[in-house]
């Protein structure tokens, strides 16, 4: 699997019942796959078909699609285990963002914010900005270097925008002023629950006349590699895997919801984050930005 979820997957096999005996191997993408030496395993991962490919210009990665995703929770033979949704996050307090806000340039209605020097929040706001219908994103790479540049100066977000960094934005986030950020559900879920339960959370408001939604998530895969029929074991670890209750405790030890909608989540922003996808239409992610600390 890959080294990111090496601790995860250690206490989720430590805690989970009726958990396989699995050995966990440190996945290597060139040592295992460039060489054509492919393990008979079950890879654990959020990069199912390789890095995305990068746009011609500035390395920029265009979004991957998957449709009917929340519903299926299989693609080409690899089970969706779980998801980290980018939801828009306000105080209890703060009105949900409206279309007409997020598109107004000062007018003195809150803050949106956003953490400028962060390449995977700048390329999540740009990708809506670029999303021409439900699903559908330009597939310029002129445009989005473009994008991702002149969106800290378009006037909708707080000064400084630019040398903003998530660091940054909490504080106002937590703060008493109406404020929005759009963000991952695991960097909120990070925080203890006295702070996160005074938070709500909303999917990105859709333009009108838009009537499919779609959710911006990171998805954790499990991939069988070198295996043609599933055998005996690895059938037994794949069911294992779409068990509600396997599925319910691995999200919550990574702070993501579990894919399986009738798992239960964590923490009632993870309700919510689970309801939006199990409602969404359809899946984007760039794999490329969606671990960049």
């Amino acid at each position: 699997m890959e080294k990111e979820f090496v601790p995860a997957w250690e206490l989720l096999l430590q805690r989970a019942s009726g958990a396989p005996r699995w050995r966990i191997v440190e996945f290597d993408s060139e040592k295992d796959l460039g060489t054509g030496r492919v393990r008979r395993a079950i890879l654990v991962t959020a990069d199912k078909d390789g890095l995305a490919p990068p746009g011609a210009d500035g390395g920029i990665p265009l979004p991957v699609v998957r449709w009917n995703l929340s519903r299926s929770r299989s693609l080409d033979g690899a089970l969706a285990l779980a998801a980290d949704p980018w939801l828009v996050f306000r105080r209890h307090g703060t009105p949900p963002l409206t279309r007409d806000r997020l598109e107004a340039q000062g007018d003195g209605t809150g803050n949106l914010l956003l953490p400028g020097g962060e390449a995977e929040a700048l390329w999540a706001w740009t990708a809506q900005e670029l999303q021409i219908n439900p699903g559908v994103f330009s597939r310029d790479p002129g445009k989005w270097v473009e994008g991702m540049r002149l969106l800290p100066r378009s006037g909708r977000f707080q000064p400084g925008t630019q040398t903003y960094r998530w660091e940054d934005v909490w504080p106002r986030l937590f703060g008493a002023e109406t404020a929005w950020v759009y963000a991952p559900l695991s960097r909120i879920q990070a925080f203890p629950g006295d702070r996160t339960s005074a938070l709500s959370a909303d999917p990105f408001p859709i333009p009108q006349g838009w009537n499919e939604f779609g959710l911006q998530a990171r998805v954790l895969w499990a991939v069988p590699l070198g295996i043609g029929k599933l055998d005996g074991k690895a059938a037994g670890a794949l069911d294992w895997l779409r068990k509600p209750e396997t599925q319910s405790l691995l999200a919550e030890i990574l702070r993501w919801v579990p894919a399986v909608p009738d798992a239960k989540p964590a923490t009632p922003l993870a309700h919510t984050a689970q309801n939006a996808w199990i409602d969404s239409s359809f899946v984007w992610e760039a794999q490329r930005y969606a671990n960049s600390d």
